[in-house]
């Protein structure tokens, strides 16, 4: 099994900074300094030196239960190679066709910020459930023999920034469909990585306008029963993949029936009556206008002039 991250990084590191030494490492706790070392300039005794105890490292549990030291951590971070989740993405190799992954997510490159624009014209800004297929024909499907693309034929995987609900796309070898059309409901096993009650299935075609001649689907990971796999799950993120339009036999996805214009006059809903409040007209919502004349604003008494009233009428009433 291939070491995490973390422990080829420090590995990496002792390498680095400890010197070439044969001595055997010891279970105990405690090191000690051989009596062959040469004494610089006659300063130390003839007798070996006292044992040294060594602390005991922090460890820190992950949320996947991994335990890392507290300074594996923080050079991983140092050197940037830390991700949520941590896991240890390999690349697609030729010359190894079926890797073994520990995790899902391994087949993958860390994941990346997301942006799709909310404008009206942008068709791809809502994500696209997978739906729901017919049972004999889904459960039929479920035990058929399923489509494998392995190393060899995949030519790059990219985190997904135009097509929301899709993690990654896909790029591969066109021959690997071996001139078989893709339909909805197709069962697809990417890098060797498969479960009994977890596959993917081809969903929908999300466009065929990447190129004149490729289009481009949608594969959601869903159980034996229908039940759909969260789209950003770690192990089971939902994949893109570029196929020939030739091929092509998916079904596009319903369009979503959201109708929405901020700048129309929507009628307001007291949450507390069943009373529909229709909205102010224009021209009551608008202030009235201040009366001036000859551009000359009426200026007003102030503090001081107040109080001057104030005090006069109280020695006016003491006159009196």
């Amino acid at each position: 099994m291939t070491k995490p991250a973390y422990e080829h990084a420090r590995q990496l590191s002792r390498q680095k900074s400890m010197p070439n030494t044969t001595q055997s490492q010891s279970s105990s706790s405690v090191v000690s300094v051989p009596q062959s070392l040469p004494i610089l300039n006659n300063a130390l005794p003839s007798n070996s030196l006292p044992p040294i105890s060594t602390a005991t490292t922090s460890m820190i549990q992950l949320p996947d239960g991994t335990r890392i030291a507290l300074e594996d951590l923080m050079e991983l971070v140092a050197a940037q190679r830390f991700s949520s989740p941590v896991h240890l993405y390999r690349q697609p190799n030729p010359m190894v066709p079926m890797p073994i992954f520990r995790h899902g997510r391994d087949r993958f490159p860390t994941r990346e910020l997301r942006w799709h624009s909310a404008a009206v014209n942008n068709p791809n800004r809502y994500e696209a459930l997978p739906g729901s297929f017919d049972d004999r024909s889904y459960a039929k499907r479920w035990t058929s023999r399923a489509q494998r693309i392995n190393d060899p034929a995949i030519h790059e995987i990219l985190p997904e920034r135009m097509f929301a609900g899709i993690h990654y796309r896909i790029d591969i070898n066109p021959v690997v469909w071996n001139g078989r059309p893709v339909r909805r409901g197709d069962i697809i096993i990417f890098r060797g990585f498969h479960n009994t009650n977890i596959k993917y299935i081809v969903t929908w075609k999300r466009t065929d306008h990447i190129s004149d001649d490729i289009s481009y689907i949608q594969v959601n990971a869903m159980g034996k029963d229908q039940e759909v796999v969260d789209p950003s799950n770690d192990d089971w993120p939902a994949l893109g993949f570029f196929i020939p339009i030739q091929l092509c036999a998916v079904a596009s996805p319903p369009a979503p029936n959201i109708q929405y214009d901020p700048l129309a006059s929507v009628t307001f809903i007291n949450p507390f009556t069943t009373q529909e409040l229709a909205p102010p007209s224009h021209d009551s919502s608008l202030p009235l206008p201040v009366e001036q004349q000859n551009g000359e604003v009426t200026k007003s008494d102030g503090f001081f002039q107040k109080i001057k009233r104030k005090v006069s009428c109280m020695s006016n009433r003491s006159v009196d």
